[in-house]
């Protein structure tokens, strides 16, 4: 729905600010550090010390900055500022306009660019002459004003240094073009096809890191660039040959209000399974359910990989569930048969790592939340069980039913 007071524009220059602050430091040396929203859009800063900080404009429609441009004024007010309450120090400290909008001809900000016509000692002047024009014109909307009385608070030498260490980067790179420029300059080692589903989880994994280091009690007071690269490594070597990508170790799964009613929780209360490892075995089907659908939708399973990865869990299953049950020779007595069921289970659960769907592929999960997956089909006939009885008392249930 559309409406003048729509919060999308905003919205797309918060998500920009955090795609570009993930850009920027990819970018930086090797010690560098990061922090958003604490002096500037974005400060990139070592040892505690800022060396270039950064404002950032994403506007959708086509505009240019001009010489009364408020993007531009705004931006000086802040610097300004921050040079006046001796919060960063002029002499050393790069200052970095990052806009989608393109600089006029012959306009202070052309001046600034980081390119061959850059000539910071006219732009200084200009400002100066612009500065002055301003606060002599009468303007309804006063805000240009108060920009420019901030800028000429600093001192001529302070100001001088300003425009020296300023540069505008104009028609910069949007909001929709940061992954594809990711991807094409830091993920040479990972190949072509899996670029874009490695980009996901570094962003994924990038947003919660910034979401913390956002919190008001946050223990996160910076990024570092090698926390980035440590991450991007762990990544790559999930999408070796041999592996997967392991997504839901860490996270709660979203379980609907009917999954008590699932055949696999029958089962488990079947055999008496304490309350904790139900709750638990839950937890698994629902991430193995996720996981297979992520690997689905980024075509990462080949052929029948996970059809044969079922096949040798039930092969599994069966050929201890037939060597267990030879010792309970028709047993009838229910506290045996549960205690048969939960070995059987035990056994899958605990003393199979060597069944994986790939051979580095290790994260118990997936195997435990397959097995309860295998243990849950809806036809009414699950390929396995752990109570020695269940299928014949699901047959006369469903016969019954009938």
């Amino acid at each position: 729905m559309s409406s003048e007071f729509t919060a999308g524009p905003q919205a797309l220059g918060y998500i920009y600010q955090i795609r570009y602050a993930l850009f920027q430091l990819l970018s930086e040396q090797e010690d560098a550090e990061l922090t958003i929203e604490k002096l500037e859009d974005i400060s990139l800063e070592v040892n505690g010390s800022p060396y270039e900080i950064l404002q950032l404009k994403h506007t959708q429609a086509s505009s240019s900055l001009s010489n009364r441009s408020l993007e531009l004024w705004k931006t000086l007010r802040i610097w300004s500022r921050l040079l006046l309450e001796g919060k960063v120090k002029v002499s050393i400290t790069r200052f970095m306009l990052v806009s989608t909008s393109k600089a006029s001809p012959d306009s202070i900000a052309s001046l600034l660019k980081p390119n061959d016509e850059r000539n910071f000692d006219l732009a200084y002047e200009k400002l100066f002459i612009e500065a002055q024009a301003i606060l002599s014109t009468d303007l309804k909307d006063d805000t240009l004003k108060k920009c420019c009385e901030d800028y000429l608070r600093l001192s001529d030498t302070d100001r001088k240094f300003l425009v020296r260490n300023t540069y505008i980067l104009d028609c910069a790179i949007n909001v929709h073009d940061i992954p594809k420029n990711i991807q094409e300059k830091f993920f040479t080692a990972i190949r072509r096809e899996h670029r874009g589903a490695v980009y996901e989880r570094l962003e994924g994994w990038w947003m919660e890191k910034v979401i913390k280091h956002l919190g008001e009690k946050s223990d996160v007071s910076v990024i570092a660039r090698f926390e980035v690269e440590d991450k991007i490594i762990d990544l790559a070597e999930q999408f070796q040959t041999g592996a997967l990508p392991v997504d839901f170790f860490d996270k709660v799964p979203k379980i609907p209000d009917d999954a008590e009613q699932r055949i696999f929780v029958i089962q488990l209360h079947e055999i008496e399974l304490t309350s904790e490892r139900i709750e638990k075995a839950i937890q698994d089907y629902y991430k193995a359910v996720e996981q297979r659908s992520r690997w689905a939708r980024d075509e990462l399973l080949f052929g029948d990989e996970l059809s044969n990865f079922e096949n040798r869990l039930v092969d599994e299953w069966e050929r201890f569930s037939a060597a267990f049950l030879e010792e309970l020779m028709d047993t009838q007595d229910e506290l045996a048969l549960k205690q048969c069921g939960r070995k059987i289970l035990n056994h899958m659960e605990f003393d199979t790592d060597y069944l994986r769907i790939r051979e580095k592929v290790s994260e118990p999960y997936i195997k435990r939340g397959s097995f309860h997956m295998l243990a849950d089909d809806l036809t009414g006939k699950p390929r396995v069980w752990w109570h020695p009885l269940f299928m014949k008392r699901l047959e006369t249930q469903l016969t019954e039913e009938n």
